[in-house]
């Protein structure tokens, strides 16, 4: 529904209308080892380690069950569009997605791999969401078709069942009580009814799920067990739009929240045209929708946008939301280096990397930059074109980070965007640091690991963890780094991926970053403010 009125109570209006998707996401710019594999009864389990899974499921109660169902036959997935590696086969791609749902949801579900020759049928029948991918010979496809019209007749609110890229339309989907082969008078034109509702989730998941990423894969599914398993999953369980799921009473509440509490900031945001067009953005999307949103903020950032988020996020924290670093998978820095143990003045050395400064390592190109992206692992921050990571001290101790990257605007414009993050190196951790930056308003709070590093400094991987705990936003990530932001060739690409990979994140994870200064968007941007914040006063020696 849209009201038409003037200026400021239209705009208003159209806040508590279900425009405020202000999901202010932070850029990071950026283990455990790999979890177990455990087959049982033919079907393939994943916890993320034994006893994390015997300690999580002590802690907490599990959410739910997951199932996807794969061809018995090997065969390329579609995931890894962009990745260094390829396409990868789709049972390693799923076996993947497998743990890292799981880790998403804090050990709490039970998730199996399938294929046609061994399927348990009443688990099948049972399970809370089942997934088939890839399905295309006869055999696959009517076993297929026998279990989904199975669960289609006996279908429970908690219950859903999609496939994807399968060659037969004789797999009928639900989500939740929504059945989109025969939609319901209410599902159409009573909004707030269960129907519409799941209407809405099955339109939602439809759409990340064909994008072919982990991240929005796993998001997909941990978006419909928030929903309907009667348990709330922190990585998903916040939201600063206004929906019909909230109700009417709480959706009131944060509109006068809104009101009340940040007047003069929601004039200012009204009256500038790139903080109005950025709402009017958000307002299409779900806030949860990493992607889709933070490619709006860096399209349309102001100084209104980020008084108004700064204002009703971080200093009232109008829609009460959390969120906490994630905790899995559990990740370990590396320990050596140049065949000496790791120290916490070697680590702060390695960020500083190739940037000309005192505190700059041996074997350091010196030149304007620590380091540049040459591939990311999170689709919604680390696959920005031309990725520029300064590192510097701070005194002795601590340290700044300024990431500078290129965007290309939804409205068709390439710009530079800077952060400035606070980098705190962990004492008693070498190679571990603690950063923590105000991005758009908001306050983002992240733990870095060191995962591998070149003796020659030739590449360096880290892993991230971050949380944005007004806008209730959870992220991970990983980086493989180089001077020049090409990918290390041979063997040593290997090893850095082999460092990502203890670290939980898989080769096909990852996407290869234009870093071309020459290319079109680079040219039409012109030169990165690469000192914006840095001066030569602040260039000292580390001390330990």
């Amino acid at each position: 529904m849209v009201w038409k009125t003037n200026r400021l109570v239209g705009f208003l209006l159209f806040f508590w209308c279900g425009s405020m998707t202000t999901a202010f996401s932070l850029l990071p710019s950026r283990g455990a080892s790999l979890a177990h594999v455990i087959r049982q009864n033919n079907d393939i389990r994943f916890p993320a380690t034994v006893d994390d899974a015997v300690e999580s499921s002590t802690e907490q109660s599990m959410v739910g069950t997951v199932t996807f169902w794969i061809p018995s036959s090997s065969q390329l997935s579609k995931f890894g569009a962009k990745s260094p590696v390829g396409n990868p086969l789709l049972i390693d791609a799923v076996q993947h997605l497998a743990q890292k749902v799981n880790w998403m949801a804090e050990n709490r579900l039970q998730v199996t791999v399938i294929t046609t020759k061994d399927v348990p049928h009443p688990q099948v029948l049972e399970t809370d969401v089942l997934l088939a991918i890839g399905l295309h010979s006869e055999t696959d496809l009517a076993s297929a078709q026998n279990i989904f019209q199975q669960r289609y007749r006996q279908r429970q609110n908690r219950q859903c069942q999609l496939a994807l890229d399968c060659s037969s339309s004789a797999l009928p989907a639900f989500v939740g009580p929504y059945d989109p082969q025969n939609p319901s008078l209410a599902a159409q034109y009573i909004p707030w009814s269960q129907d519409a509702s799941g209407k809405r989730m099955y339109e939602r998941m439809s759409d990340i799920l064909q994008r072919w990423t982990s991240d929005e894969f796993c998001y997909a599914i941990l978006l419909f067990l928030n929903q309907y398993s009667g348990h709330t999953i922190p990585w998903v369980q916040h939201t600063t739009e206004a929906t019909w799921e909230k109700g009417l009473l709480r959706n009131a509440q944060e509109f006068y929240g809104i009101v009340s509490k940040c007047p003069n900031c929601l004039l200012a945001c009204a009256q500038e045209p790139s903080c109005r067009e950025c709402i009017n953005v958000l307002g299409s999307i779900d806030a949860r929708d990493q992607v889709a949103s933070y490619r709006a903020i860096v399209s349309y950032e102001s100084e209104a946008l980020k008084q108004f988020s700064l204002c009703i996020m971080t200093k009232h924290n109008v829609f009460d939301c959390h969120a906490t670093i994630p905790t899995f998978p559990k990740v370990s820095a590396v320990t050596t280096w140049r065949g000496k143990p790791l120290t916490v003045v070697d680590g702060k050395a390695i960020l500083v990397g190739h940037l000309d400064d005192a505190s700059a390592p041996d074997g350091s190109r010196r030149t304007d930059v620590s380091w540049k992206v040459a591939c990311g692992a999170n689709v919604a921050y680390d696959q920005f074109p031309c990725q520029n990571q300064v590192f510097y001290p701070q005194g002795s101790q601590n340290m700044w980070y300024d990431p500078v990257f290129r965007v290309q605007t939804l409205d068709g414009r390439d710009v530079w965007c800077h952060r400035h993050y606070r980098v705190r190196p962990q004492p008693q951790q070498p190679g571990v640091f603690r950063l923590s930056v105000l991005d758009n308003g908001v306050t983002s709070d992240e733990l870095w690991h060191l995962v591998g590093v070149a003796d020659d400094l030739s590449w360096a991987c880290f892993h991230y963890a971050g949380a944005a705990s007004a806008v209730g936003l959870q992220y991970t990530g990983g980086l493989l780094c180089t001077p020049d932001g090409r990918l290390p060739q041979g063997s040593a690409f290997e090893e850095a991926v082999a460092c990502l990979q203890r670290a939980g994140i898989a080769p096909w994870e990852l996407m290869v970053v234009d870093n071309d200064p020459a290319s079109p968007g680079a040219v039409r941007a012109g030169s990165p403010p690469l000192n914006i914040y840095r001066s030569k006063s602040q260039q000292v020696q580390f001390q330990s």
